[in-house]
């Protein structure tokens, strides 16, 4: 039984499931957490106690909830659909009415795919944007996690459940290593890859990841001097980033014992996470002990500017980085508002 769209009361969270992106792992978790007397085989039997919504329905009924998914690189996926479904030959009725069939080729596999449209197609393959965007093709979750980094992301995610509401989530459940070769190495020519990008066109706009199957995250170094010697001084400390997200940023907070949130709109490294989300609640910002915000988006009363007027107020760090890609630094920032307004009037 297919379960897409869960409500976790204690938690405060809506959960929306994608087939292939880690779905079994964190309906684990959360059953673990929040119905740890229930006797299951599976977490996908129709006998669990889920209480289930529809898309229309989560903003008018759950205001204050975070609704949350979590996304996956669309050449991975599909790989993955390929090794799980068909290279171990598990078939299915409802596959076999499309025309899959035991230990077709990779390249066949992706050519039918390609074929099918996602209202005929099996959740196992359909788009994730089809069960993400609304009706204006924007993405209706609050907060999309990546992935590819999934143990840290759930981290984050218990952090933010805990300052919502007190409630303490389990960890993910381990998760056995894929023994099988990376995305990369099964994409070996042009013609795959873009039948692959013209296919989940969506996803790749909606979701930030790259149009080119990547052989693996590259982790590089930064020249945030200030980021740096702030984290030295304070470590563990966690950054909300709503400047230019990256994976050094990430792995530098990280590895300093911090939680790390980069807000960019599409962006492979940043999670996608909606900023009217942040600022009225919906995914809590009292867990980050620095923000991070480019100047040229502080205009009028945008979401932006209000979570930077919060973490002022709240007498927490603001860095400030001055223009987009000027090579600028950032610049700390623990004024008063009206400091502040001085500030930018000059």
């Amino acid at each position: 039984m297919e379960w897409p769209h869960t409500v976790w009361p204690e938690a405060k969270l809506v959960y929306t499931a994608l087939p292939k992106v880690a779905n079994t792992s964190i309906k684990s978790a959360l059953l673990d957490s929040y119905l740890p007397q229930s006797r299951r085989r599976s977490p996908h039997d129709e006998d669990q106690p889920y209480v289930a919504t529809e898309p229309r329905r989560i903003r008018r009924d759950f205001p204050d909830f975070c609704h949350f998914a979590v996304v996956r690189d669309p050449f991975d996926r599909l790989v993955s659909f390929w090794n799980d479904r068909i290279a171990r030959g598990k078939i299915g009725p409802r596959l076999e009415r499309l025309g899959f069939h035991k230990e077709m080729p990779f390249p066949v596999v992706v050519r039918k795919v390609c074929e099918i449209s996602d209202r005929q197609a099996d959740p196992h393959f359909r788009s994730q944007t089809a069960l993400l965007v609304n009706r204006r093709s924007e993405l209706r979750v609050d907060l999309a996690l990546r992935f590819e980094r999934l143990e840290e992301e759930w981290n984050l995610l218990r952090s933010l459940v805990a300052s919502h509401t007190g409630s303490d989530m389990q960890p993910l459940p381990h998760r056995r290593a894929s023994k099988r070769r990376h995305a990369a190495d099964y994409y070996f020519d042009d013609a795959t890859t873009a039948m692959v990008i013209k296919r989940y066109a969506t996803d790749f706009n909606l979701l930030g990841y790259p149009r080119v199957p990547e052989p693996r995250a590259s982790i590089g170094k930064t020249d945030d001097d200030v980021l740096g010697i702030l984290l030295d001084r304070h470590r563990g400390a966690s950054v909300l980033d709503l400047s230019a997200p990256s994976a050094a940023r990430a792995a530098r907070v990280v590895n300093g014992g911090g939680r790390y949130l980069g807000a960019a709109s599409r962006s492979s490294v940043g999670q996608l996470v909606n900023l009217e989300a942040l600022s009225e609640g919906r995914v809590p910002m009292g867990v980050f002990d620095v923000l991070m915000v480019n100047d040229h988006d502080l205009c009028g009363r945008s979401p932006r500017e209000r979570i930077r007027d919060q973490f002022e107020g709240d007498g927490r760090t603001v860095l400030t980085e001055s223009g987009a890609g000027d090579g600028r630094l950032p610049t700390p920032r623990t004024a008063s508002r009206q400091r502040w307004r001085r500030y930018r009037s000059g």
